[in-house]
């Protein structure tokens, strides 16, 4: 079965397309609530009749700008308008894809809503961010743009479908079939985020995501503050998630116990 809805541009993303930039706009992955604007430049040798491309996909250079929150979609829109710029001045940009962190008309490349930052709801991003880089703009949401890298690049290579989760600020989900982005019915039927794990209403988004699994961390060191976890925390808090690799190594049961929790509901959402 061919996929409903389908991205021309990022269908072909990563199967050679020569794209010079990339912005992945989205919300931190912890508690810290940092929105991250990383720009991928790519190597490319365009042909004269269109975007098409001999070359491999490749990422010369990565820039992360680091936006206040409390400055919403404004400030990130000012680091943008900023940034964009100098891209432009190494050499003419041939189109931009943005990974948005929320749902987005893919269409239209009209931001529907953000659930972590204010100032995005119903944002025509593609129209404002063609203007400053003198350049198509292609929009998706950021869970289907990584799926896509995934299925491309990634562990997805070879497979007829992939279906990719991501887990930080909240909970999303990205579905390839047959080598392109399915979108379903609006806004993403792989948003499975939003969905219920039990009568009272709580989501996965709700036990799943950066913000909630530091709220576990915070809740089981401050009930047993001995082990290896309760430790990293105590010495570095904030963005508590970060620390339960290294606790693992340690073989510590509170960090072994969260993650068990958090992928046994992480699972039962699947």
């Amino acid at each position: 079965m061919k996929p409903k809805h389908s991205n021309p541009l990022f269908a072909r993303l990563l199967r050679g397309v020569s794209l010079t930039s990339m912005i992945v706009i989205s919300g931190a992955a912890s508690a810290a609530d940092i929105v991250k604007v990383a720009m991928l430049r790519v190597a490319a040798a365009l042909r004269a009749e269109g975007l098409a491309s001999r070359m491999l996909l490749q990422v010369h250079d990565e820039l992360v700008l680091e936006v206040a929150p409390g400055e919403g979609a404004a400030g990130i829109r000012a680091q943008i308008a900023r940034t964009v710029p100098d891209l432009r001045r190494e050499g003419p940009l041939a189109a931009v894809g943005v990974g948005f962190g929320g749902p987005v008309d893919w269409r239209t490349g009209r931001i529907r809503l953000s659930h972590q930052i204010e100032g995005w709801s119903e944002f025509d991003l593609a129209g404002w961010l063609g203007e400053i880089a003198g350049a198509p703009v292609f929009v998706d949401n950021d869970g289907n743009v990584a799926a896509l890298g995934e299925a491309r690049r990634g562990a997805g290579v070879g497979r007829r479908t992939v279906f990719y989760v991501t887990l930080g600020s909240g909970v999303g989900g990205g579905l390839i079939v047959d080598g392109a982005i399915y979108h379903g019915a609006a806004p993403g039927e792989a948003e499975i985020g939003h969905v219920r794990l039990d009568r009272d209403g709580t989501i996965v988004e709700d036990r799943c995501s950066g913000w909630a699994v530091d709220g576990r961390v915070r809740a089981a060191v401050a009930a047993a503050p001995g082990g290896a976890l309760a430790r990293r925390v105590a010495a570095s808090p904030g963005g508590e998630a970060r620390h339960l690799g290294p606790a693992l190594a340690e073989l510590d049961p509170l960090a072994v116990t969260i993650v068990q929790e958090t992928a046994g509901d992480l699972a039962f959402g699947l």
